[in-house]
């Protein structure tokens, strides 16, 4: 986390409860979405600041929602009120096909902020419904046709940003089979977090340290504004910061189902960093930053990847398997392993089967210090 972003979470993790990724990651999608059309890097294709934001946590605790309006308050809707009166940038609660073409037809720049990532399901699994296939579209496009007879949907200059909420239990069942072949978890930049008891009444954000935020905010959007002409900026990668693009690249992580798009949040990301550091030129540190949040994202997705499987056994499995391959757990062993796959909710005998299975499949192993690993394939 550095820059504008991080001064911004640093400042509302200190008087709220939800943890302070929330609030880097909601900016980034609110910058993200406030220059979309403003800035790229210089490449054959087509390259945005938007992203798909998903602040994930267990129920209630964790504060997602409180995180994300607080965001869009204080990133986009306060500070460029004049904007989003003549605009319309930010929708709340619209997760339809044609509630999402109306939108479209008042303002090219849509946010879309949904209080829980299920309504989006609800609506997408639909078997009559366009959205998911239209949502993945307009992730790496901003136009999308479907030419039926019956209600065709054409977009042109559409530019969509998404920021929403799920818990981690609804995560891994939230998306069926339309939204795995599309691919579209992989489009999504997913934000773990815990957060504690700390204020019955939260205290008032002070008013000075905001405002200064807010204004450097506004600074920045001008000078960009002003740069704007006929096509977007074009932010330079200095030689140092492409040396660091390119190892990541071309041997820095594992491509595995779980690297999916990386490289797509590689461009937005090196953009985004950028943009928080109040600067035009993607550097060293910015390409430091970003590569090694794409390195925690792509654990991140090891660890709640979807649960596919059928049966309670075959289920438990994959979160076993989610669970081995991500970050190293807090506690090593059978009770680490215990609390990260959740027993108290899924059940001892599904647990301790699973176990037994993968450990007689050699999916697993575990070292005389008690620690569970993926075994060598």
């Amino acid at each position: 986390m550095v820059g504008w972003a991080r001064e911004y979470a640093d400042l509302m993790a200190e008087h709220l409860e939800p943890p302070r990724q929330f609030f880097y990651f909601s900016a980034l999608a609110c910058l993200g979405h406030l220059f979309g059309n403003m800035v790229t890097i210089p490449s054959a294709v087509d390259i945005s600041p938007r992203i798909y934001v998903v602040l994930l946590g267990e129920s209630g605790m964790p504060r997602k929602s409180t995180a994300a309006k607080a965001t869009i308050r204080h990133v986009i809707t306060d500070p460029f009120r004049d904007r989003v009166d003549r605009d319309g940038l930010v929708c709340e609660g619209v997760a339809t096909t044609a509630g999402l073409l109306e939108l479209f037809k008042k303002s090219s720049d849509l946010l879309m902020f949904l209080d829980g990532l299920a309504i989006l399901s609800q609506q997408a699994n639909d078997s009559t419904s366009v959205l998911y296939p239209m949502l993945a579209k307009l992730f790496d496009s901003t136009s999308y046709d479907h030419p039926l007879k019956k209600n065709p949907v054409y977009l042109r200059n559409a530019r969509l940003s998404i920021l929403t909420a799920c818990t981690t239990e609804t995560y891994e069942t939230v998306f069926q089979d339309l939204a795995l072949t599309l691919g579209f978890p992989n489009r999504l930049l997913i934000v773990p977090g815990e957060s504690y008891r700390r204020f019955a009444i939260p205290p008032t954000i002070p008013t000075e340290a905001l405002s200064a935020l807010q204004k450097r905010l506004i600074v920045l959007y001008e000078q960009v504004s002003e740069r704007r002409k006929s096509s977007p900026v074009e932010f330079t990668i200095t030689t140092g910061a492409q040396t660091i693009i390119d190892e990541w690249y071309l041997s820095g992580h594992e491509l595995d189902a779980a690297a999916g798009r990386l490289d797509s949040y590689l461009h937005r990301l090196l953009l985004l960093t950028a943009l928080s550091l109040e600067s035009e030129v993607i550097d060293e540190r910015a390409a430091l930053s970003t590569v090694a949040l794409l390195d925690w994202q792509h654990r991140v997705r090891r660890a709640y990847a979807p649960v596919t499987a059928k049966s309670d056994v075959a289920r438990m499995e994959q979160r076993i398997r989610n669970a081995i391959s991500a970050e190293p757990m807090k506690e090593k062993g059978k009770h680490g392993l215990r609390r990260a796959v959740k027993v108290y909710k899924h059940g001892e005998w599904a647990y301790e089967q699973a176990v037994k299975n993968l450990l007689r499949a050699k999916e697993i192993e575990i070292s005389d210090d008690g620690l569970y690993s993926l075994a060598p394939q």
